[in-house]
């Protein structure tokens, strides 16, 4: 990474010297975005009064790098590529770094890691804090064992930390945790809301329950189970505070529910202990104390004048973390209790801050979803570079030769001529039959197969720069030249893909623009000959999920399936066949950049199923769809970016069968018009 940047635009990335010029304003434009996205929120939650601040100050993002990885037990750690949010924040390429943003004000701060010196003898030196952040164009730079001091003095009141669920891989993101970070944290990480706020049912049918167990010296709430594990210390004068207390009896119930919510305990086991009650029952009581019940009866601790260190361990982490309660509650429900923490907690809290995990992603994802133009830049030039490579792959590949070859000839030409060291997925390097496996190219089919004359070859590569993606699908025939069954099914899915170009543009339907895809693949296939009836009528029927079971395309970005696609205000996943595999229905927005990948597939256990299904087989010709079972499959894919009135396109190769055969006719040379 170079500095040598002119002084009007500051630091710059670029590996190599004809390779794209990348400048740190990138990430200094994303954060001043998600600046702005949080400062309304909170305006808006502080003015509702459902969050535990009453304005800025104070109020930090906190985001943390990936870390490297190994292969097993081994020190050999695989080629490290940051974490996507974070990249997208302050880029970084090293990891486990740590970044921080001032809300109120922009101000951001990188940590770095102290690097021992046997290390350094391996690995370099790193750069100091200080240079890092000149570097990366941030305001300040510390070591990570820094954090926690310098918060405190900052007067840090409330982290925004990074948890969400990913709508494409069902996984969660990183949130952020740092050495110390324990000793802050106010109102985190105790599961103590179930057992401190009780709703008013619990009460009313506290009889109900064991009366031997419920009252007493001897029960004490059962809370040292929390002690033993060292997340709950209460004053021994609480067990007299709240056995005395007639309104707080019923504590030991909530206390059940507490172990159902921890999963200690099963509904079905805890039901035991209540004479009456179904597994149903407490999953109800459960969910109607989350959702409606929790700030109600918090005011019992006020009213009874409970002591201000209970009030301090009031949390409802555990109880979002599964699920139960819903975030806008939570938020009420914390505010609520900041205040009664304020009012009673005799103790200096000055140094502790809150956390919150449901304000901040969102908003970061909201913001990946539309590009700068500095990222739309990064994102052309990998297009132009992963084009490239097709446009040299298709003349290089030739019947005899391995699809792992082919393979090899895309990876080289993305790194040696445009920097490339990773790509934004793993090549499916596809032929024959093979191009009927829609992610093939994984570990267990490692592009392996032997390339034969006749077949079709499918490649969907796309190289990847500064961590901006490109998703890039060819599809040819390995000699060159297209048979008449080919060309059926190649002009039936780039009539799709065409159709869909024309009808680009802000505020166009996602769902209605797979749908048009289908349509024209329904309509090419009749003409064909595989299939007889009214296109109408298929569409009701959903035939077309039998050829086409992918959705038209996906968001591109940090992430070759970028975020955003069903985020909170975006419409919901749609659940007809086909139709259910779409990685998002919104309607399309400036600056969005996404995917235009139509197919048509001939997978067996699909047709299989069709053919048995007297809703789908009446419009199947069985004779002719046998002449394709072993065809495998089309797709082609471009990247586009949605333009104030309509679209750019950014992928550049043949795409007709005309530019296609006339392309791969020509002898192969170095390709570097990019």
């Amino acid at each position: 990474m170079s500095c040598g940047a002119a002084a009007r635009k500051g630091p710059v990335y670029q590996l190599g010297q004809k390779c794209l010029a990348i400048y740190m304003n990138l990430h200094l434009q994303n954060r001043q975005r998600l600046c702005t996205r949080l400062q309304n929120r909170l305006e808006q939650l502080i003015a509702e009064k459902r969050t535990s601040v009453t304005n800025l100050k104070g109020v930090y993002v906190l985001l943390q790098g990936g870390t490297d990885t190994y292969r097993g037990d081994s020190d050999s750690a695989t080629v490290f590529r940051q974490e996507s949010f974070f990249h997208w924040a302050f880029g970084g390429l090293e990891p486990d770094w740590y970044g921080a943003i001032e809300v109120a004000t922009g101000r951001s701060i990188l940590f770095t890691c102290r690097i021992p010196d046997d290390v350094a003898a391996y690995d370099g030196m790193p750069d100091k804090p200080s240079e890092m952040a000149i570097k990366y164009a941030v305001d300040e730079g510390y070591y990570v064992d820094e954090m926690s001091t310098c918060f405190e003095k900052w007067g840090a009141a409330l982290l925004l930390l990074l948890k969400g669920k990913n709508t494409d891989s069902g996984r969660f993101t990183l949130e952020a945790s740092f050495p110390g970070i324990e000793n802050h944290f106010s109102g985190y990480g105790s599961p103590s809301p179930e057992i401190l706020l009780v709703p008013t049912s619990f009460y009313s049918q506290w009889s109900t329950f064991h009366p031997d167990r419920s009252r007493g010296e001897r029960s004490k709430l059962k809370l040292d189970y929390l002690s033993h594990a060292g997340r709950f210390f209460p004053l021994p004068l609480m067990y007299l505070q709240v056995s005395t207390i007639p309104a707080l009896i019923s504590l030991r119930l909530a206390w059940l529910l507490a172990n159902v919510l921890l999963g200690i305990m099963t509904p079905k086991r805890t039901s035991r202990y209540v004479l009456h009650w179904t597994v149903d029952d407490v999953v109800k009581w459960m969910r109607k104390y989350a959702g409606s019940e929790g700030e109600k009866y918090a005011s019992l601790f006020e009213d009874n004048g409970i002591n201000g260190y209970c009030l301090r361990m009031m949390t409802d982490e555990w109880i979002v973390r599964i699920g139960v309660v819903d975030p806008v509650d939570r938020a009420a429900l914390m505010g609520h209790i900041y205040r009664m923490r304020m009012k009673y907690d005799s103790e200096d809290i000055s140094s502790m801050f809150h956390v919150d995990t449901t304000i901040l992603h969102p908003e970061i994802v909201e913001c990946r979803v539309h590009k700068t133009p500095p990222e739309l830049e990064v994102l052309r030039y990998s297009n132009r570079i992963s084009s490239a490579a097709h446009r040299h792959l298709m003349r290089c590949v030739k019947p005899g030769m391995h699809e792992f070859e082919a393979e090899s000839i895309f990876l080289h030409y993305c790194y040696f001529h445009g920097g490339m060291r990773h790509v934004s997925y793993t090549c499916i390097g596809a032929s024959g039959c093979n191009c009927a496996i829609l992610h093939y190219g994984h570990a267990g089919s490692p592009n392996e197969r032997l390339i034969q004359d006749g077949d079709m070859c499918l490649f969907d590569m796309g190289g990847e720069y500064y961590c901006y993606a490109s998703d890039i699908t060819c599809s040819f025939p390995a000699n060159g030249r297209f048979t008449a069954d080919q060309k059926i099914i190649y002009e039936a899915v780039l009539s799709a893909s065409r159709a869909v170009l024309a009808e680009l543009k802000p505020g166009a339907s996602w769902v209605e623009l797979h749908e048009l895809a289908e349509r024209h693949i329904l309509t090419h296939l009749i003409a064909g000959g595989l299939l007889r009836g009214s296109v109408d009528d298929m569409m009701r029927a959903r035939l077309c999920a039998t050829f086409m079971p992918h959705g038209l395309g996906h968001l591109m970005g940090c992430d070759v399936h970028d975020v955003g696609g069903y985020s909170p205000d975006a419409p919901p996943r749609p659940s007809a066949p086909g139709l259910r595999n779409l990685r998002t229905a919104r309607r399309l927005e400036a600056n969005m950049v996404i995917t235009v990948e139509p197919g048509c597939y001939f997978i067996d256990r699909f047709l299989d199923a069709a053919l048995k299904d007297a809703n789908l087989s009446k419009f199947i010709v069985p004779e002719v769809l046998q002449r394709f079972r072993n065809f495998g499959g089309v797709r082609i894919e471009d990247n586009v970016v949605i333009t104030d009135t309509g679209y750019e396109l950014l992928t550049d190769v043949p795409r007709t069968v005309e530019e296609i055969e006339n392309w791969m006719a020509a002898p192969p040379i170095r390709d570097t018009r990019f």
